[in-house]
């Protein structure tokens, strides 16, 4: 996900929001439909039958550190669709976005992520409490899409109720719901009774295995139990997207899914190499963040001899005339990470270490130098642990500095494209699944070392787009070969630039698949009710005389 920065949220992007669904028992949450108003009119969109057509985008996260959905989100609006996209509240969503909400085309949906019940003593009770709450937020989110966004508003029980027992069909209808997966329970299950319900089409886009995400022993009852309803439940779906051929095979193998599409992710249009003006605007407005940097590295002496001069860890900008690269700037690499176990950070610091020391040899042999800054965006659970252990090493390295920044949707792009080699550590925890930083990186123009894994040959091209490496040793050589010979670096930056942009790759693969899926089904509505509703009273009755006493 694209991020960093002083670790808080910037909302400037989220002006009020209006309350639809206001749960008043155990179960703490809130769902929030967000509009905004945005000056950017230049929204494009395409003027065909596909704009009676309403699709649903679900994220059991949050929606703004969901690139992938929000880019799907981008591409069906650029298609002429109607999109809803509900997920949690958090980060603020990419710009691009923003116009279509203006014009009432987009409708985002965010629910508050139900409490984790810290307070009950039993942990099994926990899980149970929170996917209950989970499910409950989900399905009152799902019915607003189409009664309260209809209607006007009202949802929780009242939206329930309108849905299952109105003979009518005036509710926003749903053509197709688009649900990412994992979180795979309750998402998956509660997609496809709305589609049941509601006569739509569910496409399933897996970004990797639910039950895979688990860190616990494959043969744990949770993990075969996850597998278990992921096997059941994938098949019941129209159709399928996946990120890599890997996940496509596994999938046909072993779940018995055919009709599954490889949509590989792409960098979207407004990931680029950032010019030199557009560096030193984003840099020199960030400069407070980099002080630390700016100052071990002797950055400001450029400003001390001459006032007139304004400065960043990069660029530099006399008055009236335009922005230069300084010739002491940094090597800056760059790693997004939602610092989780499945990205051990450990190899980074110990390439950096090792080449710190290499550099201190070089000079004293009289070799010419370059320092390094490395740029970690992100946010997770391990962020705070690496965060200590960067400013224990700080002090202790001379020609490198760890810093840890979170990004909003407009810098991120603009930072990476600002950035000279990009460094992936993640490691699939199936083994099938694709990291989607690496593309942020391709589309800003940088060549990647990442990690090795089972399938990471189907992105990363070694010694054509980038280096794949297995431990810290090899990082660190590679980064110090790259920084030495920057004809190799050109040679995969320019590999980098011919590659294919998200648009491009959507129309190919998924445009086809989603314009199949959305069929009309307005005239199944008021039987299906009325079956649904046949089905609950016999459910009622059946409650009633076996199961209360």
């Amino acid at each position: 996900a694209a991020n960093s920065n002083s670790n808080h949220v910037n909302y400037t992007n989220h002006p009020p929001i209006h309350p639809l669904i206001h749960p008043t028992h155990s179960i703490q949450t809130t769902i929030h439909t967000l509009t905004m108003n945005h000056d950017d009119t230049n929204t494009t969109t395409t003027t065909n039958n596909t704009s009676s057509k309403h699709i649903l985008l679900i994220v059991l996260g949050d929606i703004g550190r969901s690139p992938r959905m929000q880019y799907h989100s981008l591409s069906l609006l650029e298609h002429g669709y109607r999109t809803t996209l509900l997920g949690y509240a958090g980060t603020d969503v990419i710009p691009q976005l923003l116009p279509y909400v203006q014009t009432q085309q987009l409708r985002i949906v965010r629910m508050v992520a139900p409490g984790r019940f810290e307070w009950v003593g039993f942990r099994s009770l926990r899980l149970v409490l929170r996917l209950l709450a989970l499910v409950w937020v989900l399905v009152c989110a799902m019915f607003d899409v189409v009664v309260g966004g209809a209607a006007g508003g009202g949802g929780g029980f009242g939206g329930l109720f309108r849905m299952w027992f109105s003979s009518s069909c005036s509710s926003d209808g749903v053509d197709v719901v688009l649900v990412q997966n994992p979180p795979s329970a309750p998402t998956l299950l509660i997609s496809w009774l709305f589609c049941v319900l509601h006569g739509s089409s569910l496409v399933i886009d897996w970004h990797n295995l639910g039950f895979a995400m688990f860190d616990l022993p494959s043969e744990h009852p949770v993990v075969v139990v996850a597998r278990l309803y992921e096997r059941w439940i994938g098949p019941l779906a129209d159709a399928h997207f996946c990120v890599s051929a890997a996940m496509k095979e596994w999938l046909l193998k072993k779940f018995k899914i055919s009709n599954v599409h490889v949509v590989r992710d792409r960098p979207p249009g407004f990931f680029r190499e950032a010019n030199v003006e557009e560096q030193h605007e984003c840099l020199t407005r960030l400069n407070g963040a980099f002080n630390d940097c700016i100052n071990k590295f002797g950055l400001n002496s450029l400003i001390e001899e001459n006032e007139d001069c304004e400065c960043s860890i990069k660029t530099m900008r006399r008055r009236n005339e335009g922005a230069l690269l300084r010739q002491d700037r940094p090597v800056i690499l760059v790693s997004a990470t939602s610092w989780t176990p499945d990205e051990d950070f450990s190899i980074l610091i110990g390439a950096l270490i090792r080449l710190d020391k290499l550099l201190r040899a070089r000079n004293e042999e009289g070799g010419s130098c370059k320092n390094i800054l490395c740029i970690v965006t992100g946010k997770g659970p391990l962020k705070e642990e690496y965060e200590r252990k960067f400013l224990q090493l700080n002090p202790t390295l001379r020609y490198v500095h760890f810093m840890t920044i979170w990004l909003s949707p407009s810098d991120y792009p603009t930072i990476i494209g600002s950035a000279d080699i990009g460094v992936s550590l993640h490691t699939s925890t199936s083994g099938i699944d694709l990291p989607m930083k690496i593309l942020d990186f391709f589309g800003g123009g940088l060549p990647v070392c990442a990690k090795k894994f089972d399938c990471i040959s189907e992105l990363v091209h070694h010694n054509e787009n980038g280096l794949v490496f297995q431990d810290s040793k090899q990082l660190s050589e590679q980064l110090d070969n790259l920084i030495l010979n920057p004809e190799k670096l050109a040679k995969l930056k320019k590999n980098v630039r011919n590659m294919s942009r998200w648009s491009e790759n959507w129309d190919k693969n998924a445009a086809a698949v989603i314009r199949s899926t959305a069929v009309s089904t307005s005239y199944l509505m008021p039987m299906i009710k009325r079956i649904s509703l046949v089905i609950f009273c016999f459910s009622v009755l059946f409650f009633q005389k076996h199961l209360v006493r």
